[in-house]
Formats: structure tokens, C-alpha cells, sequence
């Protein structure tokens, strides 16, 4: 996803609660190809990252890597979740 900003970025990610969703991830989120530290997410749980980019476009991108455990007995079929952006003065801690 392109995302255009004048200030700071907050990125979080939940992943999708409901089946077939049954095990955790390993959410990685990458921001201009910059890999920002994955965290293992169980199925409703979110992740977020603030980053201070500078003004412009910038690419946000969330892979996901099947985490052993529930219904994930060494393969995983499938993954979904919600990405949600909030930039500039939004972004700002009030």
C-alpha cells in the first residue's frame, strides 16, 4: 500500500479473529522494504508500529509466516487481518 504523509505514520495490523484464521502468525511489516520488527500475533490480536518517516509516499507492506500452534500443525492454508494507517497530525501523540 502507498502511503503519503507529511508527518509521522502509525501502522497497525490485526490479525483476522474468525475462521479459518485458527493459529498465530508472525506478522512482518515492512515499511520501504525495511523489515520493522516482527511480532507473533494469535488470531484477534493487533501489532502497532509508529515510524517518523520523512514527507512523501512510502510503501507499507505486511507479510505473514505461519507460527506452529492451534490448527497449524506445520502448514497453513491461508491468513487475513486488518491494516489500518493513521498519518500526520492523526499520527501525533496527544
Amino acid at each position: 500500500m502507498s502511503v503519503t504523509t507529511s508527518g509521522p505514520i502509525i501502522i497497525q495490523f490485526t490479525a483476522d479473529g474468525n475462521p479459518p484464521q485458527c493459529a498465530g502468525i508472525i506478522a512482518q511489516i515492512y515499511v520501504d522494504g525495511r523489515l520493522v520488527n516482527p511480532t507473533r500475533l494469535e488470531p484477534g490480536q493487533s501489532v502497532s508500529r509508529d515510524n517518523n518517516r520523512p514527507p512523501g509516499t512510502h510503501q507499507v507492506e505486511v507479510q505473514a509466516e505461519g507460527a506452529q500452534g492451534g490448527c497449524n500443525t506445520g502448514a497453513m492454508s491461508g491468513w487475513s487481518g486488518n491494516l489500518h494507517i493513521t498519518t500526520d497530525a492523526d499520527a501525533v501523540p496527544g
